[in-house]
């Protein structure tokens, strides 16, 4: 059976709400089991050997050889502000009650991902893009 690619879009997208979703309930528990630090532990460590296998299994390590000194410098900064992220995000699952509080508020992330790109990378949208973006917002 063929599934048209709009259809695997929705079913993927589907996929990735219901798993980042249950990143939530889960962690919660998690966290009341484990320490935040050793928790930490797992989650990049699971991270970097599901990259690896990847890595390993497309055979794309010989990329890194062709990178910059200055690519390695970006990347080491994205790298500190997604363990930084990371960190506060489960912090704050850990110390509020209810998990569904910090994924109301971290549902703000669009408005700062268009402020920032507007500010930061100069974006400029269109009408139509400017009214669905106020249509998701």
């Amino acid at each position: 059976m063929k599934i048209a690619n709009s259809w695997k879009g929705f079913l993927l997208a589907l996929v990735s709400v219901i798993a980042v979703s249950n990143v939530y309930i889960f962690s919660k528990v998690a966290l009341q089991e484990v320490s935040l630090p050793q928790f930490g532990v797992y989650w990049f460590g699971f991270g970097l050997l599901w990259i690896l296998l990847f890595a390993w299994y497309r055979k794309a390590f010989h990329i890194f050889k062709e990178l910059s000194f200055r690519c390695y410098m970006v990347l080491l900064f994205l790298a500190v502000l997604d363990v930084t992220g990371t960190y506060f995000f489960f912090k704050a699952i850990a110390t509020i009650s209810n998990p569904t509080i910090v994924s109301f508020i971290g549902n703000i992330s669009p408005a700062f991902v268009i402020t920032l790109s507007f500010l930061i990378l100069k974006e400029r949208f269109n009408t139509l893009e400017f009214w669905g973006m106020m249509l998701v917002l």
